[in-house]
């Protein structure tokens, strides 16, 4: 799991319920998410080792494409990525060619890179 925040809190919670075992990235590792017994690690190691990957990430100039074709690459083939943060946190074409390779097993968006143009607006 990437970012500890609120949300990242959440999804721990349901998680660790399920006996699974949580890797956590975050700058700033909240201290519910530590007392819970998530193993703070760093991303690269987060992705290589991780079945499930979801992330919750504010959109900032650090988290641009965060999860890029090199961060693809480190996955373990057949990975679960979700995406609850913002949608440019992820290389969209890059991600869709993970997705269409079998590199991404599973993929669930609640936000998508371009939405800008797609949400409030009446069609």
């Amino acid at each position: 799991m990437a970012g500890t925040g609120k949300i990242g809190e959440v999804v721990s919670r349901v998680f660790t319920g399920f006996g699974r075992t949580v890797l956590a990235y975050d700058s700033q590792p909240t201290a519910t998410c530590k007392q819970m017994g998530l193993r703070d690690v760093p991303l690269k190691e987060l992705l290589s080792l991780s079945h499930n990957v979801t992330l919750h990430w504010r959109l900032t100039p650090a988290t641009h494409h965060l999860i890029d074709a090199g961060g693809l690459e480190r996955m373990k083939r057949g990975v679960m990525l979700i995406n609850t943060s913002r949608g440019a946190v992820i290389d969209t074409r890059a991600v869709l060619r993970g997705l269409k390779d079998g590199a991404i097993g599973h993929l669930g968006l609640n936000v998508y890179e371009e939405e800008a143009d797609l949400f409030f607006e009446a069609l």
